[in-house]
């Protein structure tokens, strides 16, 4: 299975979602007085009316209050309710837009002759043709920014976060820590080290909702039931039966069975 990328981290920072709240409606202002793009100009005016630059900055306000609550929103979202990957993070951006546009055609059409769905269809082609600029720049931006900490960014690069079924955090390790992870009916059990102790933690989790999460760490799948950390193996050993332990660097733990499906990947990553 595909393993689905997270974004970067620089994405997630609440000080990011300010240049989505605040530079979006700011580009959307400049970029209809400088250019003054055929169609929207006029459609913003109500000729003959001349209501350009009441509309427009009351369409910008929208946009700045629409997205200061869904920007907030992701930035706690994201850490206990849904995983941040490219996908829904793109889904985010194009829920957030037609929301944006949904209420700017409300008070468009109370402007105007009353009727929403026109007015609708103009605010989607209108604020799309616009605000698609500084999404991606801004997007683009934070993604290829780096942490002004580099040391920082390490930790936090190297940190598994696991979170339960209700997506709750409920522990974090270094990945390195890590040794194993064993599937228990509806629970996942962690094994990792603590002061060159081995410890456990029994998390309420799938192997399925952890396995984007822990591949993306170096972890691997190498049984249907356990996620295995490669740096902490010592030998791959096949049984006289048939069956393939692999033995971890760590007195005291039990070697881990390899299926046959996940031994090549396995052995290709020691």
């Amino acid at each position: 299975m595909q393993k689905l990328q997270q974004i970067p981290q620089n994405l997630r920072k609440m000080g990011s979602q300010v240049w989505f709240f605040v530079g979006i409606p700011i580009w959307f202002i400049l970029f209809v007085l400088l250019y003054e793009p055929s169609g929207i100009t006029p459609w913003l005016e109500m000729a003959p009316r001349d209501l350009l630059h009441t509309n427009l900055s009351i369409v910008a306000s929208i946009l700045l209050v629409t997205l200061t609550g869904t920007r907030i929103a992701f930035h706690f979202m994201q850490r206990n309710l849904f995983n941040a990957t490219w996908t829904n993070y793109i889904l985010w951006c194009l829920g957030e837009f037609f929301l944006c546009a949904a209420l700017s055609s409300i008070y468009m059409s109370l402007m105007g002759d009353g009727q929403y769905l026109p007015e609708l269809i103009h605010c989607i082609r209108y604020l799309f043709s616009i605000i698609i600029y500084p999404y991606v720049i801004i997007s683009l931006m934070l993604a290829m920014k780096r942490d002004e900490d580099p040391a920082a960014q390490g930790d936090e690069g190297r940190l598994i976060k696991f979170y339960d079924s209700s997506r709750k955090l409920k522990l974090s390790i270094v990945s390195d820590a890590v040794l194993y992870i064993a599937a228990e009916e509806n629970y996942v059990r962690i094994y990792y080290l603590e002061n060159e102790n081995v410890r456990n933690y029994l998390l309420r989790a799938s192997m399925k909702s952890l396995e984007s999460v822990v591949q993306g760490k170096g972890l691997k799948r190498c049984q249907r039931s356990f996620f295995i950390n490669p740096a902490h193996i010592k030998a791959l050993r096949k049984e006289p039966s048939g069956i393939i332990l692999a033995e971890l660097d760590v007195n005291g733990v039990s070697a881990i069975p390899v299926s046959h499906t996940y031994f090549e990947e396995i052995s290709a990553s020691l």
